[in-house]
């Protein structure tokens, strides 16, 4: 049996890794590496520092494909293959780690319910060598800048003591990684397809329309600040911004309307106890439209875009415990929903308005004309035409089609409603959720439900399975913006 190497890179940088992501952090040139340390199974191991001739039998192992496991698999290849190559120019060949020969003992656990983190792991396992917390603590002072001096200079905060510490700690999070390597069983077959092909997709990530969205970014701050001028000279000056909920919440509760907080659970009921007050009315309407957490992917799209216009790294394998993946940096998964019979026209000209040349007040004013909608919440709805394909490429979208209504129809033996599946697949019949709507409200024809309506059915349809009622349903509603 060909021998395993396990690895595990400590890093700095003047970038955040958690907002800008693994690629992004790796392909700047502040981004260095402290140390590597290294184990074979054979039992030979070290840890190498900057500065010093990297181990030949590491290097001849990775070109010779062998087998490269680690704990979080793709930082150890990003880095490997970006930074040590960049580190190490000119002096030695580094040869290229692939995802073939890479095994993630993050992957393994997560695959099992186990918790991601390495030091979570190592407790829910019960392993001997669990993660050093003190050293953690000196990892995080080590990984970003003392100061950064005004000519770009950067001082970190490497004392002996401190790298010395940085070193021991690199050493014991291999052995900790080691163990659960022996603990926790490999990836099936067909998973470690999904895996490599996960790994894949992240590489590549998604081009994204930045100036568009740098356009954009400028109109919202224009729109926030003349959103808060206007909240504030609606309260009186009680509240500055519409980012100040708490104020927001106690100049509310001071004019005697009950207000425990501003959140959508509780905003329905909020605007019936306020229907006496224009003023507390007003100044939620205010706060509704400059409160559009959503256009704060354009700052995430900044942050972790590459110097090729790629986002990368947007997708967790086995995010969640059914194997679903989960969203990182821009979240994709989660991008303000749109009607495409409703809202296309509308998003082809805001988009038209923020690639033009007025200045960001202008283009504020012309989205509200031409789409009859405030320019926050056009621009929100305008998200997913930040992706786009390269030249000479297109999108194709696919989504498996109301997976979870078939299967509880299926299980269920609701044959009616397997077979208007049928009928909707073979294009003999409506959608599911316009046949949810009619059905729920008397209908004759579910083609004509269309918009809102079509999402009240998709609610409906969504929320009343696996022993759904209502409270699934309120929750739900609340989170596709349906009024109950």
């Amino acid at each position: 049996m060909s021998a395993v190497l396990h690895a595990d890179f400590e890093t700095r940088s003047a970038v955040d890794l958690k907002s800008a992501g693994l690629h992004r952090y790796a392909e700047d040139s502040s981004t260095g590496i402290w140390c590597l340390a290294w184990a074979f199974d054979d039992g030979q191991q070290g840890v190498w520092k900057l500065g010093e001739y990297f181990p030949q039998r590491v290097l001849d192992h990775v070109e010779n494909g062998g087998r490269v496991v680690a704990h979080n698999a793709p930082f150890e290849r990003t880095i490997w293959n970006q930074v040590l190559t960049r580190e190490l120019r000119g002096r030695v060949f580094v040869p290229p780690m692939r995802i073939e020969q890479m095994d993630d003992t993050m992957a393994r656990c997560a695959t099992l319910a186990i918790p991601a983190r390495l030091e979570d792991a190592g407790h829910v396992l019960g392993i001997k060598q669990q993660k050093d917390k003190t050293g953690h603590a000196n990892m995080l002072v080590l990984a970003k800048p003392k100061k950064i001096h005004p000519d770009g200079r950067i001082e970190w905060n490497d004392t002996p003591e401190r790298l010395a510490m940085q070193y021991a700690y690199c050493a014991q999070d291999v052995a900790a990684e080691t163990e659960i390597d022996r603990t926790v069983p490999p990836l099936s077959a067909r998973e470690r397809q999904v895996w490599e092909l996960d790994q894949r997709i992240n590489d590549r990530g998604i081009m994204l329309d930045i100036d568009t969205i740098k356009a954009a970014g400028k109109v919202v701050a224009a729109e926030k600040q003349r959103l808060d001028a206007e909240l504030a000279e609606a309260t009186g000056g009680a509240v500055a911004a519409v980012t100040q909920a708490i104020r927001m919440r106690d100049w509310i509760a001071a004019r005697g309307v009950p207000c425990t907080g501003l959140g959508k659970d509780v905003m329905a009921k909020l605007l019936r106890d306020a229907a006496g007050d224009p003023a507390v009315l007003k100044a939620l309407a205010i706060r509704k439209e400059g409160a559009k957490s959503s256009t704060a992917k354009l700052g995430a799209m900044l942050a972790c875009v590459c110097k090729d216009g790629r986002a990368r790294g947007l997708l967790a394998y086995h995010g969640a415990h059914t194997g679903r993946w989960a969203g990182r940096l821009i979240q994709p998964q989660n991008l303000y929903r749109t009607d495409p019979d409703e809202d296309g026209d509308d998003i082809h000209q805001a988009i038209a308005v923020l690639q033009g040349a007025m200045t960001p007040e202008r283009k504020a004013l012309a989205i509200k004309l031409l789409t009859g909608s405030s320019a926050m919440v056009m621009i929100a709805k305008c998200l997913r035409s930040m992706f786009i394909a390269p030249p000479g490429r297109r999108f194709v979208g696919g989504d498996l089609s109301n997976i979870e209504g078939r299967v509880a129809a299926w299980i269920t033996g609701e044959h009616w409603k397997v077979e208007a599946f049928r009928a909707y697949d073979e294009k003999r019949g409506p959608e599911l959720y316009r046949v949810a709507y009619a059905r729920s409200f008397g209908v004759d024809d579910p083609a004509t439900v269309t918009g809102q309506r079509r999402q009240v059915g998709k609610v409906t349809e969504l929320s009343l399975q696996y022993q759904g009622s209502v409270g699934a349903w309120i929750k739900m509603a609340a989170n596709y913006g349906v009024a109950p």
